[in-house]
């Protein structure tokens, strides 16, 4: 951890490389912080629509599907064949879409965090506004991880190995989701197989037999009363 004593001495060099010669003002150190905080929300923004959209497809088709075996509308197998190809192939699919879409704004909010960390281990800078939390931290995890060697090592290391943080289980949490999706989907579909309707075969008996069957029943019925 850097101080007013050991300056930059314990910071790896690809951390320390990009920090400014001299101080940066007052009005760039604000203006990284709020560019990191604002990334941090867009980030928690789009996590949050995400998971809302998901949970409200899986949510409604299963509401959907409990009101029409309720009424017993006609349509009933035909909507479950529809809505079980959907939650099988359509929400896995926007799922993996999403994961890649979240850890892009992540990337953003890593970038922007180690840009700020950046400006502020300038050491007059550290005195007297680089102790945040957030920075302390980022530089307590480039000192520790000592397999990173550049900045697309660290957002990767931050992202996909380290699951205390928000990626990684706002990831699992949208994987859980679509593993659910994909249950629900194979039962619905394996209902609406079983409950399809069978077609009956036709009968043996043709219009030509008929006639001949009913002239012999009257053969019958008269030689019965004749004797």
């Amino acid at each position: 951890m850097p101080s007013h004593h050991q300056g930059l001495s314990t910071i790896p060099r690809w951390l320390s490389r990009g920090v400014p010669r001299k101080a940066p003002a007052s009005e760039v150190l604000t203006a990284s912080r709020t560019e990191m905080y604002q990334a941090l929300q867009l980030f928690y923004s789009h996590v949050k629509y995400v998971i809302t959209v998901m949970t409200s497809i899986v949510a409604a088709t299963i509401a959907i599907l409990g009101l029409t075996e309720k009424f017993g509308l006609s349509f009933f197998p035909v909507w479950r064949e529809i809505a079980g190809r959907i939650l099988c192939v359509a929400v896995p699919t926007s799922a993996l879409f999403a994961i890649i879409v979240i850890y892009r704004y992540y990337d953003v909010y890593l970038s922007a965090l180690l840009f700020a960390t950046r400006l502020h281990l300038h050491p007059s800078v550290w005195r007297t506004q680089g102790r945040h939390p957030w920075f302390e931290r980022a530089v307590r995890q480039a000192c520790r991880w000592r397999s990173v060697r550049s900045d697309r090592g660290f957002i990767f290391r931050r992202a996909f190995l380290a699951p205390c943080y928000s990626f990684v289980q706002y990831a699992l949490l949208i994987v859980l989701l679509a593993a659910f999706s994909v249950y629900t989907g194979r039962r619905i579909l394996s209902i609406a197989g079983d409950g399809a309707p069978t077609m009956r075969r036709p009968s043996v008996t043709t219009s030509v037999e008929r006639p001949a069957t009913t002239a012999a029943q009257a053969w019958l019925d008269g030689a019965g009363r004749s004797a």
